[in-house]
């Protein structure tokens, strides 16, 4: 039978993890060398 886990202790660890993806997103979207350099190491 599961446990019920409340919603506060469940969101928070996920939303810190979010908030490192979304960061990582727009750092890739908006430094257009991180997304370029390894095509362009394989000579593309």
């Amino acid at each position: 039978m599961p446990v019920a886990v409340p919603i506060e202790q469940t969101v928070k660890p996920i939303m810190g993890y979010l908030g490192l993806l979304m960061l990582c997103l727009l750092v890739i979207a908006f430094v257009p060398a991180i997304s370029t350099a390894l095509p362009h190491a394989f000579g593309y």
